[in-house]
């Protein structure tokens, strides 16, 4: 097994396009892997025999789904190297390589949301003017609405 590297675009294609019975192929990876912002090579995982891949999981994330969530997708076996497994395989290992990732994102969004947790209760003039701007706005859902709207912009 192994990552996707540069060149392996028409691999991914073939057994994606195949697995998913897609009758135009070319340009897909482009379009639909390379282009979404949460692409990252490290979470295309192929399974190969000798150097050809046979079978391929992706892992993605999205930040709507909250830190620390992903999910597999387009998980593809080549038909010839159906029901061995390898679709299990490969969305498996993918999973574990990817749990440290996922654990060390959710860390990060902890220690962020316990700084925003400080400085709600920071008495600065920075804090009191950003509560001022928040009723300057009309927005007459209490201190924390300044912040919020704060948290949304980021």
């Amino acid at each position: 097994m192994r990552h996707f590297a540069e060149g392996d675009e028409s691999a991914w294609e073939s057994i994606i396009g195949e697995s998913f019975k897609w009758s135009e192929r070319t340009g897909k990876f482009d379009a639909i892997m390379r282009a979404d912002p949460a692409f990252r090579a490290e979470r295309v995982l192929f399974v190969c025999e000798g150097d050809r891949p046979v079978a391929s999981a992706s892992a993605w994330h999205r930040a709507a789904h909250g830190p620390g969530v992903g999910y597999l997708h387009y998980v593809g076996v080549l038909p010839s190297h159906q029901g061995r497994r390898l679709g299990y395989q490969v969305s498996l290992l993918l999973v574990a390589l990817r749990v440290p990732e996922a654990r060390a994102e959710g860390d990060r969004h902890d220690q962020d949301r316990d700084d925003d947790r400080r400085h709600d209760h920071d008495e600065s003039p920075q804090h009191h003017l950003a509560d001022g701007d928040a009723e300057a706005r009309g927005d007459h859902h209490g201190a924390d609405a300044g912040h919020h709207e704060r948290d949304a912009r980021l």
